[in-house]
Protein backbone atom coordinates (compact mmCIF):
# COMPACT_ATOMS: atom_id res chain seq x y z
CA UNK A 1 0.00 0.00 0.00
CA UNK A 2 0.97 3.60 -0.57
CA UNK A 3 1.27 6.22 2.17
CA UNK A 4 -2.50 6.63 2.55
CA UNK A 5 -3.30 2.93 2.13
CA UNK A 6 -3.95 3.21 -1.61
CA UNK A 7 -2.98 0.35 -3.86
CA UNK A 8 -1.84 0.83 -7.45
CA UNK A 9 -1.29 -1.45 -10.41
CA UNK A 10 -0.28 -1.13 -14.03
CA UNK A 11 -3.09 -1.52 -16.57
CA UNK A 12 -2.29 -2.89 -20.02
CA UNK A 13 -4.93 -4.09 -22.48
CA UNK A 14 -3.87 -4.92 -26.04
CA UNK A 15 -6.21 -6.15 -28.74
CA UNK A 16 -5.06 -7.05 -32.25
CA UNK A 17 -6.85 -8.47 -35.23
CA UNK A 18 -5.01 -8.53 -38.52
CA UNK A 19 -3.58 -5.06 -39.19
CA UNK A 20 -5.78 -3.46 -36.51
CA UNK A 21 -4.44 -2.79 -33.04
CA UNK A 22 -5.89 -1.17 -29.96
CA UNK A 23 -3.89 -0.52 -26.83
CA UNK A 24 -4.90 0.86 -23.43
CA UNK A 25 -2.02 1.62 -21.04
CA UNK A 26 -2.16 3.32 -17.69
CA UNK A 27 -2.60 2.86 -13.94
CA UNK A 28 -5.35 1.62 -11.65
CA UNK A 29 -5.57 2.87 -8.07
CA UNK A 30 -7.80 1.76 -5.20
CA UNK A 31 -8.09 4.39 -2.48
CA UNK A 32 -10.50 5.39 0.27
CA UNK A 33 -12.89 8.21 -0.51
CA UNK A 34 -12.85 11.49 1.44
CA UNK A 35 -15.02 10.09 4.25
CA UNK A 36 -12.96 6.91 4.51
CA UNK A 37 -16.15 4.81 4.36
CA UNK A 38 -15.85 3.48 0.81
CA UNK A 39 -13.26 2.76 -1.85
CA UNK A 40 -12.71 4.55 -5.14
CA UNK A 41 -11.27 2.97 -8.26
CA UNK A 42 -9.31 5.45 -10.35
CA UNK A 43 -8.25 4.61 -13.89
CA UNK A 44 -5.78 6.83 -15.71
CA UNK A 45 -4.91 5.48 -19.11
CA UNK A 46 -4.18 6.38 -22.69
CA UNK A 47 -5.96 4.68 -25.57
CA UNK A 48 -4.21 4.19 -28.91
CA UNK A 49 -6.08 2.83 -31.92
CA UNK A 50 -4.19 1.76 -35.04
CA UNK A 51 -6.72 1.03 -37.75
CA UNK A 52 -5.74 2.16 -41.26
CA UNK A 53 -7.79 5.22 -42.31
CA UNK A 54 -10.15 5.03 -39.29
CA UNK A 55 -8.02 4.92 -36.14
CA UNK A 56 -8.50 8.56 -35.13
CA UNK A 57 -12.27 8.39 -35.59
CA UNK A 58 -12.57 5.25 -33.46
CA UNK A 59 -10.79 6.57 -30.37
CA UNK A 60 -13.78 8.55 -29.02
CA UNK A 61 -16.36 5.77 -29.42
CA UNK A 62 -13.96 3.21 -27.92
CA UNK A 63 -13.35 5.43 -24.90
CA UNK A 64 -17.12 5.62 -24.41
CA UNK A 65 -17.40 1.83 -24.54
CA UNK A 66 -14.54 1.40 -22.07
CA UNK A 67 -16.12 3.91 -19.67
CA UNK A 68 -19.46 2.11 -19.93
CA UNK A 69 -17.76 -1.22 -19.19
CA UNK A 70 -15.99 0.23 -16.14
CA UNK A 71 -19.27 1.76 -14.92
CA UNK A 72 -21.06 -1.59 -15.26
CA UNK A 73 -18.25 -3.38 -13.46
CA UNK A 74 -18.40 -0.79 -10.67
CA UNK A 75 -22.19 -1.21 -10.32
CA UNK A 76 -21.90 -5.02 -10.29
CA UNK A 77 -19.22 -4.89 -7.60
CA UNK A 78 -21.28 -2.47 -5.49
CA UNK A 79 -24.30 -4.84 -5.75
CA UNK A 80 -22.15 -7.82 -4.84
CA UNK A 81 -20.66 -6.06 -1.83
CA UNK A 82 -24.12 -4.95 -0.65
CA UNK A 83 -25.50 -8.51 -0.70
CA UNK A 84 -25.42 -10.19 2.72
CA UNK A 85 -23.52 -13.47 2.74
CA UNK A 86 -23.33 -16.30 5.21
CA UNK A 87 -20.05 -16.25 7.02
CA UNK A 88 -17.99 -19.36 7.52
CA UNK A 89 -17.63 -20.43 11.11
CA UNK A 90 -14.43 -19.12 12.64
CA UNK A 91 -11.91 -21.06 14.62
CA UNK A 92 -13.14 -22.52 17.87
CA UNK A 93 -12.39 -20.48 20.95
CA UNK A 94 -12.06 -21.67 24.48
CA UNK A 95 -10.56 -24.82 25.88
CA UNK A 96 -9.81 -27.79 23.65
CA UNK A 97 -12.19 -30.78 24.01
CA UNK A 98 -9.15 -33.06 24.59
Amino acid sequence: PGPEGAREAELVVVATTGPHRGELRGRLALARNETGRSTLLRVRAELTVAVPLLGGRLTGPLLGLLQAALDRQDAALADWLATPRATAPGPATGPSPD
